[in-house]
């Protein structure tokens, strides 16, 4: 019996004197500072101290390496451009790998970065998206719709452009039901080329296309040249999110005079976005 005691006294001796032997030869590492700087140019900074002379480098998981040290030193300070760098989130993890004097190499970490120039990137995508889609949102707006007008046996080109000014939604639907707008044409080859009109449509919306509509309108050259039309188009797809393709017909006649009618047809975009909402 005293010597099963005696025996297991020896082993409990010799672990813990091997056990202090081990930790005598580990090697502490004490992070000091680690962060980026909030404004630009961004900068990494880390400081460190380890508890005998060692040699540095920091390895981010997203493949970015940098040395810190190749000579042995006990503190390590550093600062690093971070404005090139490309991370998938608003906080990076690193670890630290130190080399003893005797090749022996040991990873420290994992570390996390948090990385305030991200969040500011995605600002600013974000506002460059929403300028980029509304210049070319309003240069679609701006353009004008093609137009083919009809004197009895006389084509001649043009050029319209309408806007909605006032649109009355009740439907919920993505379209508007009712349109108060004006237009603008001009015609080529004609004597009253320039044309100012003001109209209403009704718009139905079955599914399957965009819409279907129907409207009147009233014309103006301020010169004498004035009538009436009625319409009706068709609104075929979506284009660029907030335009609809579509295809027009409208007749038009001048009141009291059947000698002066004739027929448009137009292709265009339709949207109703800078429009008054009710």
């Amino acid at each position: 019996m005293k010597n099963r005691i005696l025996t297991a006294i020896t082993v409990l001796f010799t672990f813990s004197l091997f056990s202090n032997i081990f930790a005598q030869d580990e090697i502490e590492l004490f992070l000091i500072d680690s962060y980026v700087t909030p404004e630009a140019p961004y900068e990494f900074r880390i400081s460190f101290f380890v508890s005998e002379a060692v040699s540095a480098e920091i390895v981010f998981d997203q493949g970015y390496k940098y040395v810190v040290s190749e000579e042995p030193l006990e503190d390590f300070s550093a600062k690093y451009d971070f404005n090139d760098v490309e991370f998938d989130s608003a906080t990076a993890i690193y670890n630290i790998f130190i080399t003893t004097s005797n090749g022996k190499k040991i990873k420290s970490g994992p570390y996390e970065l948090v990385l305030p120039f991200f969040e500011q990137k995605i600002e600013t995508e974000q506002s460059l998206d929403i300028f980029t889609t509304c210049c070319i949102g309003g240069a679609f707006f701006g353009m004008p719709s093609f137009t083919v007008a009809q004197f009895d046996d006389e084509s001649h080109l043009g050029l319209n452009k309408e806007i909605p000014l006032l649109t009355i939604s009740k439907t919920g639907l993505p379209y508007p039901d009712h349109i108060f707008s004006l237009e603008y044409a001009f015609i080529y080859d004609i004597e009253n080329k320039h044309h100012l009109r003001a109209g209403y449509k009704y718009l139905y919306q079955p599914g399957g296309i965009e819409y279907l509509s129907g409207g009147v309108s009233g014309f103006t050259d301020f010169n004498g040249f004035n009538g009436v039309g009625a319409e009706a188009s068709i609104g075929w797809f979506k284009f660029y999110g907030i335009f609809a393709v579509y295809t027009k017909y409208r007749f038009n006649v001048m009141p009291g005079n059947t000698d002066n009618k004739f027929h448009e047809f137009s292709i265009g975009l339709f949207s109703d976005f800078f429009s008054y909402h009710l």
